[in-house]
């Protein structure tokens, strides 16, 4: 597990639960924290309070490995208000693509602007399904394609 991150152009802010100096804003363009998780994982869950001003960009990123080699996942917000999850896969014959992505419906809507709010997405290999949560709710679930299956989650270098 990471246990430091790197912070750049990020500031700190009041979190979700009003403690100052407790979260951070990285509202900055090309703000981030940078983390290192060296290590290949069965399956991943990545889970995340976000506070939403706008969704200005087409991508509006929450987890991003930094090559998006084979294996590695991505996790953004879509202007449209979708989550978009994906893990990148081999090329298999018969595929375009060697990233599928799974959405979640949009859940977001303007009013929320300012709100602090819980987003979730697993990958579990096992059950062979990657379902989107928000605050605490399942908003979809699907099944992993045979063609976009890994052997491993592996992260490495990433930003939040």
């Amino acid at each position: 597990t990471a246990t430091q991150a790197a912070v750049v152009g990020a500031t700190a802010c009041v979190n979700r639960w009003g403690q100052e100096g407790r979260a951070f804003d990285y509202t900055r363009f090309g703000s981030r924290s940078r983390v290192s998780l060296p290590a290949t994982m069965h399956d991943i869950s990545l889970v995340c309070w976000v506070k939403i001003n706008s969704l200005s960009n087409l991508y509006n990123s929450l987890f991003l490995t930094d090559g998006h080699e084979e294996g590695e996942p991505h996790w953004q917000v879509l202007r449209d208000g979708r989550i978009f999850f994906s893990v990148k896969h081999p090329h298999r014959e018969g595929t375009s693509w060697r990233q599928t992505v799974f959405y979640s419906p949009s859940i977001w809507r303007d009013e929320m602007s300012g709100d602090w709010n819980m987003l979730a997405v697993t990958y579990d290999r096992k059950a062979n399904k990657v379902a989107h949560y928000f605050n605490g709710k399942q908003v979809s679930l699907e099944p992993i394609p045979e063609h976009a299956r890994v052997s491993g989650i592996n992260i490495s270098a990433a930003s939040i």
